[in-house]
């Protein structure tokens, strides 16, 4: 058996492209995964969401004690604030990560890593992970699995 094939787009996580100096990220960024395997990777997605509030800044994923400690030091490292249920999209599942308008690459490189490594154990052969454009005709309502 060959080894699936999961591909991370460069600019998953990459600037905001309405921020002509690059400095910051899209508020709320989306994670797609495109596959034929959509509803294999729609249950691989929601199985690590919860997962993804506990990736900081420095790329380190907390367990929750560790997460209770950062927020009680003076700057705590940066985590999402929300992550939303899973949604449809023609190409795949994908979710919204409210991260305050930033992701540092440590952490966005976390993330993906979470999401190929749930893709690969769901049995996912072949699949992109991609960032959803925020206003690409999709209904933001249609949920798939509520997380």
């Amino acid at each position: 058996m060959s080894e699936p094939i999961i591909e991370v787009d460069p600019a998953l996580f990459g600037p905001n492209p309405r921020d002509p100096g690059g400095d910051t990220q899209d508020t709320s960024l989306q994670v797609r995964v495109s596959t034929d395997q959509a509803e294999r990777a729609a249950h691989a997605l929601a199985s690590v969401v919860p997962r993804f509030s506990f990736v900081v800044e420095d790329g380190r994923e907390l367990d929750e004690e560790e997460m209770e400690r950062n927020h009680l030091l003076p700057r705590p490292l940066d985590s999402p604030g929300w992550v939303s249920d899973v949604y449809r999209h023609p190409d795949g599942p994908y979710v919204v990560i409210d991260n305050n308008g930033y992701m540092a690459p440590e952490a966005g490189r976390t993330t993906a890593g979470i999401v190929v490594q749930a893709l690969r154990e769901a049995g996912v052969t072949r699949a992109r992970l991609t960032p959803s454009p925020e206003h690409d005709g999709v209904n933001l309502d249609e949920v798939w699995i509520e997380t």
